[in-house]
């Protein structure tokens, strides 16, 4: 069987290679075994492969590039849809799945070509975009300009949700807005690490400091502030930790600034972007995972921190209580931008290192219900209860 994959998370291209974000590469790894054939219809830009890329090296994977004007992303492509419409066609009419990876703007294009066609799709959406593109506009202060550009375009998501066979939601706020009342919605927790990737022993810095590691985008969303406040009263109680960022953004400059006007810059390590290869390694070198943010769905970086053996701090948003973190149990779960709870909960897993160590136990057995292996059973599941895939349909089987 074939599948059609179509997604708008660019590709660049080296030599005979391709790269593309770690995360689509992983999404694509888990996938794949379930087709004889996959086609990905991406744009492949011509600009240099960032530093964090993956390589995609999947067997029955081809690579399907769209016309160079998607290179300047989605300006040039707004001009020509008529032309990208003609290029996903044949790709939409050959396979027997058709997979539309976040409503975006080629996706809308592919569901049309869907419609026009009488196609059966997918749809899968991961995180809480609908958050996300509200901050986004927060950020420079369109609030109003936000708002309405959330609302169009759940409008939009809304009408393509309803017309598909099959919808594959990550987060729990998608599984809220689009889950009611809707038979053909799926909620499957993404992954980006194997069963044999969970460690056998839980993490630890074996310094004198704590660590305390971050690892993400450096955003004002990400709760980051709140993390230097606590971590200052800490310090100031006589605690030693260190934070470690391992993250990159364009809010670097202003959350370096704030570390710098709370006095705890000497106290606070940019580690810049690690490629997800070599980030289990800062893992390990580390005791607590915080993820302090504003607004998440299902974020894989808790999973891939509790897989390493660390127990976690995290805010109260997205899936984290119970479907990820149980709190009290493999971490702790605390109100969004509240300091003081934020700071009760890492003064006691720094302080009670049975604690910590009881939780990071906790933390690995946890992990292992959300392995790429997992996340490959019900994504299989799914397509097979809704007719996209027959009962034995992994490649090998």
């Amino acid at each position: 069987m074939k599948l059609c994959f179509i997604s708008q998370a660019f590709f660049t291209k080296s030599g005979s290679s391709y790269y593309s974000n770690p995360a689509l590469v992983k999404l694509l790894e888990m996938i794949a075994p379930l087709y004889d054939e996959v086609e990905l219809c991406v744009p492949v830009s011509d600009r240099p492969t960032p530093r964090n890329y993956s390589k995609l090296s999947i067997a029955n994977v081809k690579l399907c590039p769209l016309p160079p004007y998607w290179r300047r992303f989605e300006l040039h492509a707004f001009r020509h849809p008529l032309m990208l419409m003609r290029c996903l066609w044949p790709h939409i009419k050959r396979g027997d799945t058709i997979l539309m990876n976040l409503p975006n703007y080629m996706c809308v294009l592919a569901w049309l070509i869907c419609l026009l066609q009488r196609k059966r799709f997918v749809i899968r959406m991961g995180g809480n975009w609908p958050e996300v593109m509200r901050m986004t506009f927060y950020n420079y202060g369109m609030v109003a300009l936000g708002n309405i550009a959330a609302f169009l375009h759940r409008l939009l998501v809304k009408a393509m949700v309803k017309t598909s066979s099959l919808t594959i939601v990550n987060g729990q706020e998608l599984a809220d807005i689009f889950g009611r009342k809707n038979p053909h919605l799926v909620r499957v927790i993404s992954s980006t690490y194997h069963e044999s990737d969970i460690a056998s022993t839980i993490a630890g810095s074996k310094s004198n400091e704590c660590r305390l590691l971050y690892a993400g985008v450096l955003k004002l969303n990400k709760g980051l502030f709140e993390l230097f406040r606590a971590a200052k009263d800490l310090l100031e109680e006589g605690l030693e930790l260190r934070i470690w960022l391992a993250a990159d953004g364009s809010r670097r400059k202003e959350i370096r600034t704030e570390a710098e006007e709370l006095g705890i810059i000497d106290r606070v390590d940019f580690l810049g972007w690690i490629a997800i290869e070599k980030l289990k390694y800062i893992y390990r070198a580390c005791d607590i995972f915080v993820l302090p943010s504003y607004t998440e769905g299902m974020p894989k970086v808790v999973p891939e921190a509790m897989s390493n053996g660390l127990a976690t701090v995290v805010t109260d948003v997205g899936g984290l209580r119970d479907v990820i973190v149980q709190d009290g149990k493999t971490g702790f779960v605390v109100p969004i931008k509240d300091v003081p709870a934020l700071r009760d909960a890492l003064r006691k897993l720094i302080v009670d290192k049975t604690l910590r160590q009881r939780m990071a136990e906790a933390g690995l057995e946890r992990s292992r219900q959300f392995t790429m292996e997992s996340e490959r059973a019900c994504v299989k599941a799914a397509l097979q209860k809704f007719g996209f895939l027959p009962d034995s349909s992994e490649r090998g089987n």
